[in-house]
């Protein structure tokens, strides 16, 4: 598969510090969660400007960071 040079997570793109804080502790614990009650696919949606390309490259960082990252596709 060739590799796509604009997918992937940008660390100058993260959330500023301080905010998103609620929806990336909610993410942080779905990613953490092992019950066979969880779903294993997350949907983050909103109307533009919210801040999704954001908290992606926010948690795509934060699990790079802590050696859990296996693979990101982010445009």
């Amino acid at each position: 598969m060739e590799y796509v040079r604009s997918a992937g997570w940008n660390t100058a793109k993260i959330c500023l510090s301080g905010t998103q804080e609620d929806i990336l502790s909610e993410i942080k614990h779905w990613i953490h969660s092992m019950g066979e009650d969880v779903l294993r696919i997350l949907w983050l949606s909103g109307t533009g400007g919210k801040g999704k390309s954001a908290i992606t490259h926010t948690i795509a960082n934060w699990s790079h960071e802590r050696g859990g990252m296996r693979a990101c596709f982010l445009l």
